[in-house]
């Protein structure tokens, strides 16, 4: 488990034996409940109820020490949640969450791997001034790639998943200024969150990186809470809610598949060392 600050942490409550080095961050607690309940091998060691929207479980999965906390809506929330958790030791942070597609070839469901984020909100210029970049952590986007086409291929399984910068802004309703500012760039759809992840990230030295299911789209005329609203689009409803669950799976996974192989990598430096 990593270690951190023995104190209780004033909005998710956590303390260092809390919160581990590898994090994954959903949207609600619903998420979080249902993502424990279907990881198998994964052994809950602690469960933190904070104040709303933050619950955090912590436990075994696998080889890897294991977070899993939900962060409600918005930038200011999910900045708290990196604050506490970076201060427990928290250091790799991948967020999976929803998007508003401004690009008209994604569809509902497909997956988006945040390569990048416009600063359009408003939490993270109070981290670094607008001309500072807001980046994933590459190394997170070539494991996803390579876990989404392996996963792809052994199930026979088609995702449909884009690498592409991503909108990060405050509101999600009345947004029509804003998409026609931003569609004749390649921004390929719109959330609240990434650009302070990342923002964060990049200055606090943490890897991180956003994934977003897409849920509703401009071009297609899908607005934000219309699947939610809409009794006949209950199957696109749901359809939305297993990809997202499924792509936490799979994010599970990736840290797994990185544990193992910086640990093998550093086998292979220990034999090295001890031939020379």
């Amino acid at each position: 488990m990593a270690s951190g600050l023995n104190i209780v942490q004033p909005y998710t409550k956590c303390s260092s034996s809390d919160v581990s080095s590898n994090i994954v961050v959903l949207p609600s607690r619903t998420y979080v409940e249902e993502l424990v309940s279907q990881l198998e091998e994964f052994e809950v060691k602690s469960r933190v109820e904070g104040i709303d929207p933050y619950f955090t479980v912590t436990g075994k999965y696998k080889v890897i020490d294991l977070t899993i906390g939900s962060t409600g809506i918005g930038a200011p929330s999910l900045a708290l949640l990196v604050e506490e958790y970076s201060r427990l030791g928290g250091r790799v942070f991948i967020k999976v969450g929803y998007a508003t597609a401004l690009d008209p070839k994604l569809s509902i469901g497909d997956i988006i791997i945040a390569s990048a984020a416009v600063r359009a909100d408003g939490t993270s210029r109070h981290y670094a001034p607008i001309e500072y970049p807001a980046y994933a952590s590459y190394d997170l986007i070539w494991y996803t790639m390579d876990i989404l086409r392996t996963y792809s291929r052994i199930y026979d399984h088609e995702i449909k998943y884009y690498t592409a910068p991503v909108l990060s802004v405050d509101i999600i309703s009345n947004v029509e200024e804003i998409v026609q500012k931003w569609s004749k760039t390649r921004v390929s759809a719109m959330d609240m969150e990434t650009a302070t992840l990342y923002t964060m990230s990049s200055l606090k030295m943490l890897k991180a990186l956003s994934i977003l299911v897409v849920n509703s789209s401009i071009p297609h005329g899908i607005m934000p809470g219309d699947l939610e609203r809409a009794s006949e689009r209950n199957v696109q409803a749901k359809k939305v809610k297993d990809r997202l669950l499924e792509t936490s799976k799979l994010v599970a996974e990736i840290l797994v598949r990185i544990r193992e192989e910086y640990r093998y990598q550093r086998e292979l430096e220990e034999r090295s060392r001890g031939h020379s």
